[in-house]
């Protein structure tokens, strides 16, 4: 396992915009929700980037563990 640790200059509140009005994948999800659930899931990807929030860092870091995997072809 690796880590990575996201950092971005921004409260996690910041961050969760940032991913809702720039990343792909997340832009897509909240143009297929109504309201309601728009507010629903915008307040869920901000307890998110919360909850994993580094303590005593006023901008967002967190870190993530990934598997990286090699592929050799023979």
């Amino acid at each position: 396992m690796r880590t990575l640790t996201f950092r971005y200059p921004y409260t996690p509140a910041g961050t969760a915009e940032l991913f809702r009005a720039t990343y792909g994948p997340t832009v897509r999800v909240f143009e297929k929700l109504d309201e309601d659930s728009r507010a629903s899931f915008a307040a869920e990807l901000t307890a998110h980037w919360s909850s994993h929030q580094s303590p005593g860092i006023p901008t967002t870091e967190v870190e993530a563990e990934y598997l990286e995997v090699i592929a050799i072809r023979s």
